[in-house]
């Protein structure tokens, strides 16, 4: 199955919201957490294919997340410059003590312009998350065609309907 979304966080900082965040999006979501979706095969590879396929980007902002963004081969920048290229709908996630760096990085300075929501263990964070997720509304339901025994998605019932919405039969 597609990945909808990928979550990603610097490990020294961010692993356990990232933890939290998987476990309240693993069952309605197909989430792409490095510690519980990796198999065998090349790292970066895996990595890169799963940000490719994605929808929804979830980057969890630390207090130390863009300490090592500048260095070569750091994760957290290759991961946000390739979502980021790729029009991934980036949904920053701040933790308490993140502080805007105000960097002079063009990929961080366009990260920070993203809306984001701060993280509470809560309900009306888990509420709000899935608001912002696109992958939420782009679910569809399966719809029986009756006269036909085959299934349309209810996306593409309602495209028909607003494609015939002006449809009128000839006199």
């Amino acid at each position: 199955m597609r990945t909808q979304v990928f979550i990603s966080y610097r490990r020294d900082g961010g692993l356990e919201s990232a933890q939290f965040l998987y476990s309240q999006l693993k069952d309605n979501f197909e989430v792409f957490f490095d510690m519980e979706s990796l198999r065998s095969g090349k790292f970066d590879e895996n990595i890169e294919q799963a940000i490719l396929d994605c929808t929804d980007f979830l980057l969890i902002l630390s207090n130390n997340i863009f300490d090592r963004f500048e260095e070569d081969g750091d994760w957290i920048s290759r991961e946000l410059s390739l979502a980021l290229a790729n029009r991934k709908n980036l949904i920053p996630i701040f933790l308490p003590g993140f502080v805007n760096p105000n960097a002079k990085n063009k990929t961080i300075q366009t990260a920070m312009r993203y809306n984001g929501i701060h993280l509470a263990q809560d309900e009306k964070f888990t509420e709000k998350l899935r608001s912002f997720l696109k992958s939420n509304k782009k679910c569809v339901l399966p719809i029986a065609c009756k006269s036909h025994g085959y299934l349309l998605t209810e996306t593409a019932v309602n495209a028909l309907k607003e494609a015939y919405r002006d449809f009128r039969y000839p006199d």
